[in-house]
């Protein structure tokens, strides 16, 4: 059953038209890939699914106590916490209500509640209903879930009594992941999430959403991790009448279906531009060839040309053309590299590298060089 609806849904920036008149549905345990090129309005999406934005028409309704967890390309985490305590956080309100029971205990235990029976029915009526809430909530074992999720993600215990801002890339977004995972979501939106993850963490996500008991709405430019993860391709873009292309299967299906629809599409502009062609073509003919279905037929002809330019528009806005040939720039040496050393910086007050990561590195770059960069998070990439 659906969990999620997007109905017609529009959405602009000032005067830019981003997308309109998308509508798809999320089910349960779905796993969809969400691509696009560039600026058709893929994070938008996922803003306007996790409710950071609004639609400006249409609309998107959700099944009754839905939760979305949402993993942005910024990750927000308090600086001074430990990794340990930024999980924790995740049960703040849980924490709360085991706290105020702990008072609640010693209160019911004074004097004054013992000699005072209103009292004393009033904070035993607020203890049991915390107790039932924080039972409810898992109070009993959240720790445990930490300790289990961060032991899964491969955090030694050092790196978790460490500051997460000590964290790489990889090992923030790694983290950023564990905190939705401990919220238990029904919904997993990420937006671009192996973008700092090394290739042990880039296989760890995919077995974990391959398994994954939630939907999961995944924005991403890395093919092959959309081709393992992903159950069906959503691809937003003008270039389609309804605004987006839906294909169930993996990233290779879809390829094939959009192929399909391309040559598809191409046939049938080729179709209307003949047609568009004879129809012109009569018309220049003048009131000779004009009969009484004559404002019939140049309706008709009015309202193909108005379909073609709408296609040809779309096509059109729906590729781009790059020429990286065109620059005729010669530099032999573009970055070069000689016995460079880099560390984690400490604080303000002594700024001396509290982690070595690298050191004596030495290397050149010149035109053209294709460079795969790989290594372990926390390594220096």
């Amino acid at each position: 059953m659906p969990i999620v609806s997007v109905i017609q849904v529009g959405k602009s920036f000032g005067a830019e038209r981003i997308f309109e008149g998308v509508s798809f549905q999320i089910d349960e345990q779905d796993r969809i890939g969400l691509v696009g090129p560039n600026g058709a309005g893929k994070t938008t999406l996922l803003d306007l699914l996790a409710g950071r934005q609004e639609a400006d028409e249409g609309n998107i309704a959700l099944a009754r106590n839905i939760r979305i967890g949402y993993l942005t390309q910024t990750i927000d985490f308090q600086p001074e916490n430990t990794l340990r305590e930024e999980m924790l956080t995740v049960f703040d309100q849980v924490r709360a209500w085991e706290q105020e029971v702990g008072e609640l205990a010693q209160a019911l235990g004074d004097a004054a509640a013992q000699n005072d029976g209103a009292l004393h029915e009033s904070l035993m009526q607020r203890y049991a209903d915390l107790q039932t809430r924080f039972e409810h909530a898992g109070g009993y074992t959240y720790e445990y879930k930490v300790d289990q999720v961060l032991d899964g993600l491969g955090f030694s215990r050092e790196l978790q009594g460490s500051p997460v801002s000590h964290l790489s890339g990889g090992q923030q977004t790694r983290a950023a992941l564990g905190k939705l995972l401990l919220q238990e979501p029904d919904l997993l939106l990420l937006d671009e999430p192996t973008n700092h993850l090394d290739l042990a963490g880039i296989e760890w996500l995919e077995e974990l959403l391959a398994n994954s008991p939630f939907a999961v709405v995944t924005v991403s430019h890395d093919r092959y991790f959309l081709e393992s993860t992903s159950t069906q391709i959503i691809e937003l873009n003008r270039l389609y009448a309804d605004g987006l292309l839906r294909v169930k299967g993996n990233f290779s299906r879809f390829l094939e279906e959009k192929q399909a629809y391309l040559e598809a599409q191409n046939r049938q502009m080729e179709s209307l531009r003949n047609r568009v062609r004879t129809e012109i073509e009569w018309l220049r003919r003048g009131p000779k060839a004009r009969t009484t279905k004559s404002k019939a037929r140049i309706d008709a002809a009015t309202a193909m040309i108005g379909q073609l330019a709408d296609m040809e528009t779309r096509t059109t806005a729906g590729s781009a053309g790059i020429d990286f040939a065109a620059s005729q720039r010669k530099t032999k040496r573009l970055v070069e590299f000689e016995n460079v050393g880099c560390g984690v910086p400490g604080s303000e007050a002594d700024p001396k590298p509290i982690k070595r990561l690298f050191e004596g590195l030495d290397f050149v770059l010149t035109a053209g060089t294709k460079v795969g960069l790989v290594g372990p998070n926390g390594s220096g990439k």
